[in-house]
């Protein structure tokens, strides 16, 4: 790495890893799988290839990120280091909701950063029994599989096998889901569309956007 701290404190030395720009916006990006660096940097608007490709470089240094090639093309993964860092990261997120002004731009819309935020918004975990079973849910052109187990969640990129419901989101209807609307309202103004068992997923959808980013800082602000 370029730069360090150079203090014997443990918050400095994770800084000295991840506390450079962008570092910590490339690991959410990897979060819910592997990326090509051309879509990194499509996701990552304002990046720049070279500093993309020295974030890259220092992640992979560190033991954060791992790369593989598969012809041309590049392929970057988290390592468990880099998984490691959920949980700072909800709590860096529920943090910045704080700050949020008014609700994105379309230009600034991240379909793959709001899947992102709402599966890692449980920490692993739901509280709800009787909801086994693997859901796809949807925004364009971005597709996440949540797999849920006992009431633990892994999410992952990508379309699921047989999936026990297919919910697919308008841009608008994912931040709404996220805010807190309930499924079945986004689905009656056309927000949402649901295929499969549409009582389960709203209850793990609803279970998920309970414990999520938003609702986690409202409970933040409130002292609840």
């Amino acid at each position: 790495m370029s730069r360090t701290y150079d203090q014997h404190c443990s918050l400095a030395l994770a800084l000295d890893v991840v506390g450079d720009r962008w570092a910590l916006l490339v690991i959410r990006d990897l979060l819910l799988g592997p990326r090509r660096f051309g879509e990194l940097l499509e996701g990552l608007p304002g990046i720049g290839t070279d500093i993309l490709t020295a974030r890259l470089r220092d992640l992979e240094a560190a033991g954060l990120v791992s790369r593989r090639q598969e012809g041309r093309a590049s392929w970057y993964d988290l390592t468990d280091e880099g998984r490691a860092l959920q949980p700072a990261m909800r709590e860096l997120a529920i943090w910045g909701v704080r700050r949020f002004l008014a609700p994105p731009l379309a230009e600034t819309f991240s379909p793959r950063s709001t899947l992102t935020l709402l599966s890692m918004g449980t920490a692993g975990a739901i509280d709800v029994e009787g909801v086994d079973g693997r859901y796809e849910i949807r925004v364009e052109p971005e597709v996440a599989t949540m797999d849920v187990v006992g009431g633990r969640v892994r999410a992952t990129q990508g379309p699921a096998d047989d999936p026990t419901a297919t919910v697919s989101f308008t841009q608008a209807g994912v931040l709404a889901l996220v805010m807190g609307s309930p499924l079945e309202s986004l689905v009656a103004t056309g927000e949402a569309q649901v295929d499969g068992d549409a009582a389960r997923a709203a209850t793990v959808l609803e279970a998920l956007s309970r414990s999520g980013i938003v609702t986690g800082a409202f409970v933040a602000l409130s002292g609840a």
